[in-house]
């Protein structure tokens, strides 16, 4: 990670997803390491069993927020999570 910016841990497993967010904010001039979770160690498994896809983004958000806060990753750290589902 580069000294002196913020992170931003995406909460996924996806190489794919962490390179294509990446991409974006670099292209907007957006000085922020996207990391997945398992930079810091490896990350609690949390169970998506919110009513909304939303619900399920802001609990996996929240919960892996916690989790860096435990092993004193800094407060500045961003975490982003989604949750896209299937519909049919």
């Amino acid at each position: 990670m580069r000294t002196g910016l913020r992170a931003c841990v995406l909460a996924t497993g996806n190489a794919h997803k962490l390179a294509e967010l990446s991409a974006m904010l670099q292209d907007a001039g957006v000085a922020l390491d996207v990391l997945p979770p398992r930079s810091f160690g490896e990350p609690p498994e949390i169970v998506e069993d919110g009513e909304t896809f939303t619900a399920n983004a802001e609990k996996k958000a929240r919960g892996l927020a916690a989790w860096l806060r435990e092993r004193g990753v800094a407060g500045d750290t961003l975490v982003l999570a989604d949750d896209s589902g299937i519909c049919i």
